[in-house]
């Protein structure tokens, strides 16, 4: 669904729009869980759904360094962005390259 301005979209077109990448991407998880081995897969039950997409993106090599260290930032954090803004364990080595820092 090509669109040159969003303002344009009708709601119903927004909402095929939204099924149609709904549907690519339980297509695409469907392939990523394949391709793990089971300690992975059971660690995944345990991160929130909103979370679970840059994962699984993460574990398949599909992401750059830098979507790893956000994923563990925010596993460490218990998935709270603010944790992450806040964070005092400034002997981490991921500390200076946080994401979400202020």
């Amino acid at each position: 669904m090509a669109v040159g301005n969003l303002k344009d979209v009708t709601p119903e077109a927004r909402a095929k729009g939204i099924e149609e990448s709904k549907k690519r991407w339980e297509s695409e998880k469907a392939v990523l869980i394949s391709g793990l081995t089971r300690k992975i897969k059971k660690y995944l039950e345990g991160i929130p759904t909103n979370h679970q997409k840059l994962w699984l993106q993460v574990y398949s090599g599909k992401l750059h360094k830098s979507a790893a260290i956000k994923a563990k930032c925010l596993d460490c954090a218990c998935y709270n962005k603010s944790e992450i803004t806040n964070c005092a364990v400034e002997t981490c080595p991921l500390w200076h390259v946080r994401p979400y820092r202020k």
